[in-house]
C-alpha cells in the first residue's frame, strides 16, 4: 500500500491488520491444500495415487487430512500371505473365476507384501512444512500486502 504520511493511513493499515489476522479459515484452507498436495506427492511415491486419494475437510478451526481410498490400507500397511477366493458378483450366479495376467484360476495365494509406510512419510513432512505454510499466510502474507 505504500508509505503513510500521517496517522490516520497508519491506523488504518493497522485497523486492515487487525481484521484480516482475525480470518483463520483462509490461511486454513491454504494450508489445507498444501498438507493434500504432500499427501498425493507421498502417494504418488509409493505407487499407491490410484488407491489412496488425499482429502481434507475444514471442521470449525481444524483441518482434517487424510487417505480416501478404501484400499490405501493395504498398500500402505505390511500384509500377511493369504488366499485369493473370487466373490459372488450377482446373487442368482455362482463364484466366478479369477483372472490374474490373463490366467483364468478358480483362486490364488498371495505371498504378501512389505507395506510401502508412505503415510507416516506425508505425516512426518507435514508436522515440519505445515506450520510454516501458516505462518506465512496468517502473518507474513498480510503484513507484506497491507504494509
Amino acid at each position: 500500500m505504500g508509505t503513510s504520511h500521517n496517522g490516520a493511513q497508519f491506523a488504518a493499515k493497522l485497523d486492515k491488520l487487525g481484521r484480516e489476522l482475525r480470518d483463520v479459515q483462509r490461511p486454513l484452507n491454504v494450508t489445507a491444500l498444501a498438507g493434500k498436495r504432500i499427501f498425493q506427492a507421498a502417494a504418488a511415491g509409493a505407487g499407491a495415487s490410484r488407491l489412496a486419494r488425499a482429502r481434507y475437510d475444514i471442521r470449525g478451526e481444524q483441518a482434517v487430512i487424510r487417505y480416501a481410498g478404501a484400499k490405501a490400507h493395504l498398500v500402505n500397511n505390511p500384509t500377511k500371505s493369504h488366499r485369493i477366493t473370487p466373490r459372488n458378483r450377482r446373487r442368482r450366479q455362482g463364484r466366478q473365476a479369477l483372472t490374474i495376467n490373463g490366467d483364468v484360476r478358480a483362486s490364488a495365494n498371495h505371498p504378501g507384501t512389505k507395506g510401502k509406510r508412505f503415510f507416516e512419510q506425508a505425516r512426518a513432512i507435514c508436522q515440519v512444512e505445515l506450520p510454516r505454510v501458516y505462518g506465512r499466510e496468517q502473518l507474513t502474507e498480510p503484513l507484506r500486502r497491507i504494509f
